[in-house]
C-alpha cells in the first residue's frame, strides 16, 4: 500500500504526497471492503487503520510536511492489527 514510501520519504519534500497516496490506498481498501458481499475479516481493524491514516495525513498537512512519531506509530499498530486480523502474517508495517 505504499507505507514503505511514507517511511522512506520522511523529511523529503514529497513526504506529504506519499502520505496522501498511502491514505488514498487505505481509503480504497476500506471502500472495497465495505462494498463486498457479507462481512469480511478485519473490518474493525481496517476502519481503525483508515482513521489513523487520516489523522497522520492531517497532521502532515497542518504541520508543514511532518508529524510527530506517535502518529506514524498509530498507523503501524493499526496496520499490523489489520494484517493479523486478515491472517496475513507475511506482512508487517514498521515505522523506521
Amino acid at each position: 500500500m505504499g507505507w514503505e514510501l511514507v517511511v522512506a520519504s520522511q523529511g523529503a519534500g514529497d513526504h506529504g504526497d506519499m502520505v496522501e497516496s498511502f491514505n488514498e490506498s487505505v481509503k480504497d481498501a476500506f471502500d472495497s471492503n465495505e462494498n463486498s458481499v457479507g462481512p469480511c475479516r478485519g473490518n474493525v481493524e481496517l476502519a481503525e487503520l483508515q482513521f489513523q491514516s487520516q489523522v497522520l495525513a492531517t497532521h502532515v498537512l497542518i504541520e508543514d510536511g511532518t508529524a510527530g512519531n506517535e502518529y506514524y506509530a498509530e498507523v503501524v499498530d493499526s496496520g499490523n492489527a489489520w494484517f493479523e486480523a486478515i491472517e496475513r502474517d507475511d506482512y508487517e508495517m514498521v515505522d523506521s
